[in-house]
């Protein structure tokens, strides 16, 4: 895959206030502001022109919660969302727009329908969009020209802290023993809750992309009195979607029900063990005794030892 040159710009010259980005040679243009900074942007003349928007959760939040929108003057619509109780999460937002003022309506109407598909099919984040508007209709060249924009978009927003358009693990390549390409090794892990005789047991799989623990794992029915916030919201959401399904009343495990992805592999243990843990220190190679984060670490010195100078940027 070719190399992007994303350009970062500080406009008040501070890495918490008010950035800039955009990909070199593109149109495309990314205002990326704190909820509470909204103002420092606000009076940009870029801003006040058709483009779409995100708000998200905090960067710290285990599992992000984002909201999309579009408008013909794309800042005039913000200010609405601070009214609006399930917009309580919003931390961060991200203002898409174009440096030659050329998107449309159309155009917007189009890009915000399929961030959202995006969002809701990669399962990264909790999307608090209620429905998803039908995107105006655009000639097939239209829609190439939005595919490309929106490609663009799909590579700056990551670089921002934005994880929802990144694909979901499961999505990106075939996980299964015989067709997994990248060398990454097999995976378990065991957590028992205090006053159960046998444990939850889990198989995954570190990916490029994140995560991903196997169908048929099972994760502690029961979860630790402190277990609240971001991964409780998760389990919660999992169970609702039946991917952690109740198999038998008086189990006392829930079982994966299909392949899962998650964006770290803390996350996913602490799913498993139905308490915040360490993923690290949790998933074990199969039949060794060798936790991820040491297998990660013999990863790192190989390179080092094998490889220091043999590549530049």
């Amino acid at each position: 895959m070719a190399g992007k040159v994303i350009e970062l710009f500080l406009t008040e010259g501070s890495p918490t206030g008010v950035i800039f980005a955009k990909i070199k040679n593109w149109t495309g243009q990314v205002f990326f502001v704190n909820s509470d900074d909204i103002d420092k942007v606000a009076k940009r003349r870029e801003v006040s022109q058709s483009g779409v928007y995100v708000l998200a959760s905090s960067i710290s939040s285990p599992i992000e919660t984002v909201y999309i929108g579009e408008s013909d003057n794309v800042i005039s619509r913000i200010p609405a969302h601070y009214d609006d109780p399930k917009k309580s999460f919003w931390e961060r937002t991200a203002i898409i727009t174009s440096s030659d003022d050329s998107l449309t309506k159309a155009d917007v109407r189009y890009l915000e329908s399929r961030l959202i598909d995006i969002a809701t099919q990669s399962q990264r984040a909790i999307c608090a969009n209620e429905q998803n508007p039908e995107p105006t209709f655009l000639p097939e060249s239209g829609i190439a020209v939005m595919e490309e924009f929106l490609e663009n978009v799909r590579y700056l927003l990551p670089v921002l802290g934005f994880n929802f358009l990144l694909p979901n693990p499961t999505q990106s390549q075939s996980i299964s023993e015989n067709t997994f390409e990248v060398p990454y090794p097999r995976l378990r892990m065991a957590a028992r809750r205090k006053g159960f005789s046998s444990e939850a047991i889990a198989y995954g799989k570190q990916t490029e992309n994140g995560f991903v623990v196997f169908a048929g794992s099972t994760a502690n029915k029961q979860v630790a009195a402190k277990f609240e916030g971001g991964y409780a919201s998760l389990r919660n959401q999992l169970i609702q979607k039946q991917i952690l399904v109740n198999t038998t009343p008086e189990s006392d495990y829930l079982v994966f029900s299909q392949d899962f992805g998650f964006g770290s592999p803390s996350a996913a243990a602490s799913i498993v063990a139905g308490t915040s843990v360490n993923g690290r220190d949790y998933w074990v190679i199969e039949n060794t005794g060798v936790t991820l984060g040491m297998w990660q670490k013999k990863q790192v010195q190989t390179a080092i030892n094998t490889g220091t100078g043999s590549e530049n940027i």
